[in-house]
């Protein structure tokens, strides 16, 4: 049975040209370029073992699904691609690749993980497309010490645990991101965390968290959230540590403050919109640094912009209005 359908199936590489290999099977390891044949169900262990540089791994519509440790383990892999394929049901982890540089991920649905969905470590220029993970009971995405990796056009949906959990990350981007959890049931939409730094997350929707939309309690510093709308989670946006800077995001109708800074030095926010949540629009606590500029914060259920004495310097053209208690403390609005 084949269960995605994908544009360019129909490639075929000159190593599948060449004569014809047996097909794949639970628990073999892939050598070479491989295309499955068929799918590969009820797996023991792990579904595909990957220990050799330069594979191509095409699931061509294919599925590996079942009880199990691993859909497919990567060990000290290095330029490898998988890419047209589903993994789902009863795996603990869809996908774990440590050490995996140039790593290629590309269409696949990774489905009903037990545990992890996707989890990449200690791997460099690693580059994630069209990718989902839908119901994963953990971390949907797991990424920690990965430098100059991009994720672009993948989504979490409806996930249990946390959206993406990353942690000493230099250099990533995520863009064209849906990132949905399961509202009360779930834990936090994206946790940034440890030493990452020059980091972006871009053209998001982050939606239905039982905690943050989007939290940073990291020690580096040139991180960036643009075009980023963070909805109906308990905070929307909380920074309690590191320097980032918060551009034309929005955080709306959230459980408590659409954007909470507590700890954290250098946070600049402009050009956002923080309407209609449960507690204060922005709120920096005492004792952080930053600036806020351009921002709208209207019909929150506290204050619009809550800002300490000092330390926050407004960069003017901020506005707030249908607040319930104040519009603007500490600032003009």
């Amino acid at each position: 049975m084949k269960v995605l359908a994908f544009a360019g199936a129909a490639f075929v590489s000159a190593a599948l040209a060449a004569p014809a290999q047996g097909a794949l099977e639970c628990g073999d390891t892939v050598t070479g370029d491989r295309k499955l044949k068929h799918d590969l169900v009820d797996c023991p262990d792990r579904g595909l073992y990957i220990q050799d540089d330069g594979v191509t791994l095409d699931m061509n519509g294919h599925e590996i699904r079942g009880a199990g440790d691993f859909g497919i383990d990567m060990m000290s892999a290095k330029n490898v691609t998988i890419k047209n394929g589903a993994i789902r049901n009863g795996i603990d982890t869809g996908l774990v690749a440590v050490d995996a540089d140039k790593l290629k991920l590309n269409n696949l649905d990774v489905i009903n993980s037990g545990n992890r969905g996707v989890h990449v470590t200690n791997s460099n220029g690693v580059t994630i497309k069209k990718t989902v993970v839908r119901k994963s009971s953990n971390d949907a995405f797991f990424f920690a010490q990965l430098n100059n990796a991009t994720a672009t056009d993948i989504a979490v949906a409806k996930g249990d645990g946390t959206g993406f959990d990353i942690s000493n990350v230099v250099g990533l981007t995520i863009e064209d991101a849906s990132v949905i959890g399961d509202d009360a049931t779930s834990a936090d939409g994206i946790v940034v965390t440890e030493n990452s730094e020059d980091s972006e997350f871009t053209d998001m929707e982050i939606e239905d968290w039982g905690g943050n939309g989007l939290e940073f309690d990291v020690t580096g510093s040139g991180n960036v959230i643009s075009d980023v709308t963070s909805r109906g989670n308990e905070y929307g946006f909380s920074v309690s540590a590191g320097t980032v800077k918060i551009r034309r995001s929005a955080a709306l109708a959230n459980g408590d403050d659409g954007l909470l800074v507590n700890g954290a030095d250098g946070v600049r926010v402009t050009k956002g919109r923080f309407n209609g949540n449960d507690d204060d629009g922005i709120q920096f606590s005492p004792g952080t640094t930053g600036a806020v500029g351009d921002n709208v914060a209207n019909n929150n259920a506290d204050t619009g912009i809550t800002l300490p004495p000092s330390g926050v310097i407004d960069l003017g053209g901020n506005s707030a209005s249908g607040n319930t208690n104040l519009q603007c403390v500490n600032l003009a609005c």
